[in-house]
């Protein structure tokens, strides 16, 4: 599925000024990371439920949801740009999302301890009749973590919502003793990868941040 989409690289460049541009996620954190770019855009979060498929692997599910998102929100905005992303973990095999409570995030947590893990990020970019998905991995290597500072933790709230029970831009960076890769993927957006797409898909990157001024 990773290189998987309909567009196509000699594209003309198109202007971006008078581009509808909708982020499909409520996340503060990939606003956050649009908006450093200096990116002009709405936040419509899409509702799709993130189910996961047996057997399925950790990029096939980022992908998989990212299109879900994207498609939910393409339908109704067809002459929008579409950006749509999904996160999630994984160590040994096993996938961890977002903790439903303490209990699974200390579980969580518990398990990271002391271990390498991988962050992987989908990205879904809708323009018109074309798609394009990708995803981009990191690899985190977390310091041995004590059951009282693993609970300490859970109590600030952090955890929730966040793939794998912790926020790497937050009191989660304390746990993160090497990151091999791109660091905005841990966060929950490859902002590079993203670049990238928008170049496969016929925007030049000078554009991304002509819209603000």
């Amino acid at each position: 599925m990773r290189g998987a989409g309909t567009c196509r690289a000699d594209l003309a460049l198109m202007p971006m000024r008078d581009v509808r541009i909708i982020l499909a996620s409520a996340s503060p954190r990939r606003k956050e990371l649009l908006e450093k770019i200096g990116l002009n855009f709405d936040v419509i979060p899409a509702d799709v439920a993130e189910e996961r498929i047996a057997g399925e692997s950790p990029a096939h599910l980022v992908m998989r949801l990212s299109e879900l998102k994207g498609q939910s929100l393409a339908a109704k905005y067809p002459q929008a740009l579409i950006i749509a992303s999904d996160t999630a973990v994984s160590l040994d095999a096993k996938i961890y999302g977002k903790p439903h409570d303490g209990a699974e995030a200390f579980a969580m947590l518990s398990s990271l301890s002391g271990q390498e893990h991988t962050v992987y990020t989908g990205l879904a970019l809708f323009w018109k009749k074309r798609r394009l998905s990708r995803y981009d991995c990191t690899r985190v290597q977390f310091r041995e973590l004590t059951a009282s500072v693993i609970e300490s933790y859970v109590a600030t709230g952090e955890p929730f919502g966040k793939a794998g029970g912790y926020a790497i831009q937050g009191v989660g960076s304390l746990f993160a003793r090497t990151i091999r890769g791109d660091y905005s993927t841990v966060v929950g957006f490859p902002v590079c990868l993203f670049g990238s797409m928008m170049e496969e898909l016929g925007f030049s990157l000078n554009q991304l941040w002509e819209v603000s001024s």
